[in-house]
């Protein structure tokens, strides 16, 4: 008779982000244990990966066995290097037959059966296969890559480095144990409020009214349009943002380092776990690619000013991350904190419009050595720009150090607004 089932769940599928395919889908089959012995797997645990639409997926299908002898003779005949291990039974003889399955897969015109379902992306794909053992597990696995674009022999490549990475991923298969993180996608979008060209474009109609004398009708329907929530929220584009993981002490999760697009969105690859808060921090640093261009420092100090966003994952819900930094600053922070933030995006914003002026509009090239810093808000006579060895930074980069400003009522009124 048998030992003890293993008792698999849909959560034991091993975390493996290999090739950016993630856990897509699960499922159990299991068996009757008590009328069977080694000749069949107690259990079986299909874990499926990527997205079948696109055809690149990942699938493996890990049987569990009495004991680590029987997968070890189950995997050794799946291989083709011993017989049919329980010629006694008279299910089997021989060698292992290969399988029934193509290499050269070819779209189904409704992969789900259904006429309102979306259809497949890919024309034709190639497969490749390998198996798997771990203790008393057994596991059979296939990887699919598209061959509209690149060659069979390019997808079977990639199939193979795939196959070598769940490979690994599968060696600390452990179903029942602590449940390990899973590999998700964190997106959102990050903006600040007040930042629009429109909201430039009436501060400066109403501070030119103001000192010419003419009437404050600007200034205070800029007040009310700005207390009324009047204002779109402006995205932040192309803003540093890094992945710090998880808050517990003692965590040592990788950093991830990405930035928003021109829309102000992000996406974080990241090994999440219910029940545990994580952490990722916008840098107002304005990144492209892997280059960082300019860095906005906190106020009267020289390191990159930060936010920190601090969230509990429970579930796929919160794999969905908005933050709009000024909305939540006015909740939760002090004055002195929210006029600071304040200043940040509209430096950060300024200086954006300014680098892309010159970059997109003028086809400048950026030749200097970056990112270059901008000082806001030193204790010097003057606005200036410097290129040495790094002025009290300790860092060899060009630098804007910005002089305190008096500001003008105007401006006093709108930042405490």
């Amino acid at each position: 008779m048998a030992a003890d089932p293993c008792g698999f769940t849909k959560d034991d599928c091993p975390a493996c982000p290999a090739g950016g395919l993630s856990l897509n889908d699960s499922s159990v089959w299991g068996y009757d244990v008590r009328g069977y012995t080694t000749t069949a797997p107690y259990e079986s645990l299909t874990c499926n990966y990527g997205n079948p639409l696109s055809g690149n997926t990942v699938s493996i299908k890990i049987d569990c066995y009495q004991d680590a002898g029987a997968a070890q003779k189950w995997y050794q005949y799946y291989r083709r290097e011993i017989p049919y291990p329980y010629p006694e039974t008279g299910y089997g003889s021989g060698y292992a037959p290969e399988h029934t399955e193509s290499h050269r897969v070819g779209v189904q015109a409704q992969i789900f059966g259904e006429d309102n379902k979306p259809r497949p992306a890919f024309r034709e794909a190639y497969q490749d296969w390998d198996y798997l053992l771990n203790g008393r597990f057994e596991a059979k696995i296939y990887s699919l890559t598209p061959t509209d674009t690149i060659t069979q022999q390019e997808a079977s490549a990639i199939n193979l480095k795939r196959i070598q990475q769940f490979a690994g991923c599968f060696a600390s298969f452990n179903p029942g144990g602590v449940p390990a993180p899973q590999q998700q996608v964190i997106k959102g979008t990050i903006r600040g409020s007040r930042l629009t060209k429109e909201f430039y474009t009436d501060l400066t109609a109403a501070i030119n009214d103001e000192y010419s004398g003419r009437s404050p009708d600007k200034r205070l329907a800029l007040t009310e349009r700005l207390n009324a929530g009047g204002y779109a929220k402006n995205p932040i584009r192309h803003v540093k943002v890094i992945w710090k993981g998880s808050t517990e002490a003692g965590a040592q999760d990788q950093e991830y380092t990405t930035s928003t697009d021109e829309n102000g969105k992000f996406e974080i690859p990241a090994m999440l776990k219910p029940g545990k808060q994580y952490e990722f921090v916008i840098e107002f640093t304005y990144r492209r690619g892997s280059t960082d261009y300019f860095t906005i420092s906190r106020a009267g100090m020289y390191n990159e000013e930060i936010y920190s966003h601090v969230f509990d994952y429970t579930g796929e819900r919160d794999l969905q991350q908005d933050i709009d930094i000024l909305a939540v600053m006015e909740k939760e922070a002090d004055k002195e904190t929210l006029d600071r933030f304040t200043s940040t995006l509209m430096l950060y914003d300024e200086t954006a419009n300014a680098f892309e002026f010159y970059t997109e509009h003028l086809g400048e090239k950026l030749d200097c050595s970056l990112p270059l810093h901008v000082y806001p808000f030193q204790e010097v006579r003057r606005t200036v720009f410097q290129i040495d060895a790094g002025t009290m930074s300790g860092k060899p980069a060009p630098a804007i150090i910005i002089t305190r400003p008096i500001l003008h009522p105007i401006i006093r009124s709108v930042s405490s607004t």
